[in-house]
């Protein structure tokens, strides 16, 4: 079973923050935030789940998986970047189709950037997770999982 703690208000507050220093964005949806212990990720559910009785329930996961709080930052998932990532107002690199396709094989990129912070990477009206930059190339986190091995013209 999943165990998961609800952040407190310093945690939010300190989380909120982030998001607004980073990517530019004010997140003041009335949400709850959740972050499972080990793994340092953070979910969100909606604030009614506090009147639930959870306690008689089998619960495999909960929430939408946003984002994982590690020691070099914040880095966005996939669905975070989507959430996210149309109010942000900096951090945010547009790839060409060709770099799209070689970002979803889960290859890193040649990209020139003066950030050192993770930027959310999207290609037009699409979001595509996070990637850092360092020395010249944006670093893929895009999980094995949601890889593809062919992209379709």
């Amino acid at each position: 079973m999943m165990k998961l703690d609800i952040l407190n208000t310093r945690k939010v507050k300190e989380l909120k923050k982030i998001i607004s220093d980073v990517w530019g964005v004010d997140f003041e949806r009335e949400v709850a935030f959740l972050q499972s212990p080990n793994k340092g990720r953070i979910y969100i559910v909606n604030k009614d789940i506090a009147d639930l009785d959870l306690s008689k329930i089998r619960i495999d996961s909960l929430g939408l998986y946003i984002c994982t709080w590690t020691d070099r930052g914040l880095r966005l998932s996939f669905e975070g970047s989507q959430l996210i990532g149309p109010l942000a107002k900096k951090n945010v690199v547009e790839l060409t189709i060709k770099q799209r396709d070689e970002w979803i094989k889960g290859c890193d990129i040649e990209f020139e950037s003066d950030s050192n912070e993770f930027l959310i990477v999207k290609c037009g009206r699409d979001y595509f997770g996070c990637g850092k930059m360092r020395e010249g190339m944006l670093f893929n986190f895009v999980p094995k999982t949601r890889r593809l091995s062919v992209v379709a013209d």
